[in-house]
């Protein structure tokens, strides 16, 4: 029976959080389609010139957090937001040039997989892939969650992940 695997699984999960890390600050945060500045191109991507309270319904997150991050992107010229002449309180964002060739990765798992796995054979991932899917099952049983439920608290996890302690959004 082998041993360490919760301390392994642990390494694994920081590693893999810091791999993430480290290939959106060496790179464009605006590919990550899961978080941020990311997110709100890729919504901008298929709802063009959108209202501001729009896009923070859309996205579950605030119109003050959104703001912060519309502004860093207006600033590096990946967006414009006018106000409407009929009402000046409304205030709609649109992507210009530069924010429509954007580069994004492809978000779905299935579609792309991760080149991290590619040290596996395919017997492997699918032998590895039965097995998180054997763990999850039980934890979810343990714990009396379903699969939805998870899905969203991870989503929710996400975006309060980013929201710093003096209430303030960092990217």
């Amino acid at each position: 029976m082998p041993y360490g695997i919760t301390k392994k699984i642990s390494r694994f999960r920081w590693l893999l959080r810091k791999r993430w890390h480290t290939k959106y600050a060496s790179g464009d945060i605006l590919e990550d389609t899961t978080s941020g500045q990311g997110r709100i191109i890729a919504l901008l991507k298929m709802h063009d010139g959108i209202g501001t309270k729009d896009i923070s319904y859309l996205l579950g997150i605030s119109v003050v957090a959104i703001n912060e991050l519309l502004a860093k992107l207006e600033k590096n010229g990946y967006l414009i937001r006018e106000q409407m002449p009929e009402d000046k309180r409304y205030i709609v964002v649109k992507l210009t040039d530069k924010g429509r060739q954007t580069k994004q990765e492809e978000t779905d798992d299935d579609a792309k997989p991760d080149e991290l796995y590619s040290c596996l054979s395919d017997t492997e991932q699918q032998t590895f892939s039965k097995s998180l899917d054997k763990l999850i099952a039980a934890l979810q049983t343990e714990l009396g969650i379903d699969g939805a439920e998870i899905d969203e608290r991870m989503r929710e996890w996400r975006e309060h992940r980013r929201f710093h302690r003096n209430g303030h959004w960092h990217n």
